[in-house]
């Protein structure tokens, strides 16, 4: 359950942080989710 709730956090972050980097990792998150 807090893992779920992790997941806005974990995607959002990088993506101000690193920009265009975060996008492959928003990717990377997504497809980590699917296979859950």
């Amino acid at each position: 359950m807090l893992l779920v709730g992790l997941i806005p956090v974990l995607v959002l972050t990088p993506f101000f942080v690193h920009g265009p980097f975060g996008l492959l990792y928003i990717k990377a998150v997504f497809s980590f989710v699917g296979i859950i």
